[in-house]
């Protein structure tokens, strides 16, 4: 109860240096501008507080503009969103393209079929040499098209091949950046829930204990926390 009210007092605090400096300021009390002034108050994102204190060094406030680029530059989780989407949207459209293309090759190879069933059909009723020669040359041309059609298939397939890896890549670094400090490169709170939920699942699978133990630097030793979870039998 007593760490339950410490953070109580704590937040409290942090909530009443950010609504101080939205009322100093004379900026509205919008939930963007409020989340901004929270995170520089609980100092946990050192990014966001140089560019603030650089700022307010140089013209005495914040913008509108600055609050908004401060916003989406180091709080808005949005913006793994957005790009998410972005990269979804376009693998989309590849698959919607090679789905057009792979039904235009097959309405090819259905004529080209069709075109082979005439074809002997002819050969069987014709007799003379010239008619003979018009249906070598109209099966070679037809035979052209096709060879045509599946080289630019087979270029447009590796096209795609090409495009959806380097999709995957981009989707590989927006979740990177999703699980990681942007100052500091270590991973987040976000990466420990779900190492630690990845954890609590293989432990529970394999009926097996599990312990965390959670390290904080002290100014002379360290104090270590240590908790175990137990599967359910």
């Amino acid at each position: 109860m007593s760490d339950s009210g410490g953070e109580h007092e704590r937040t409290l605090a942090f909530a009443e240096i950010a609504l101080g400096q939205i009322k100093a300021l004379r900026q509205t009390a919008v939930p963007r501008n409020y989340e901004v002034w929270y995170t520089y108050a609980t100092g946990y994102n050192p990014s966001l507080n140089q560019t603030v204190n650089e700022l307010l060094a140089q013209n005495g406030t914040l913008s509108d503009t600055d609050l908004e680029t401060i916003y989406a530059n180091y709080i808005s989780s949005s913006r793994f969103g957005e790009k998410i989407d972005h990269v979804g949207v376009r693998v989309m459209d590849e698959i919607d393209q090679v789905m057009a293309m792979i039904d235009a090759a097959a309405g090819s190879a259905s004529n080209y079929s069709e075109s082979l069933s005439n074809v002997s059909d002819k050969l069987v009723n014709t007799k003379d040499r010239d008619g003979l020669r018009a249906i070598v040359e109209s099966l070679v041309a037809t035979a052209n098209e096709m060879k045509v059609n599946n080289e630019q298939l087979e270029q447009r397939l590796n096209a795609s091949k090409e495009e959806i890896t380097q999709l995957q890549e981009n989707l590989a670094v927006v979740r990177t950046e999703s699980l990681t400090d942007p100052l500091t490169g270590l991973s987040n709170r976000k990466h420990f829930d779900e190492r630690l939920t990845q954890a609590i699942e293989e432990a529970a699978e394999r009926s097996e204990a599990l312990s965390l133990i959670i390290t904080t630097p002290g100014a002379t030793s360290p104090a270590t926390r240590c908790c175990a979870w137990s599967p359910c039998r």
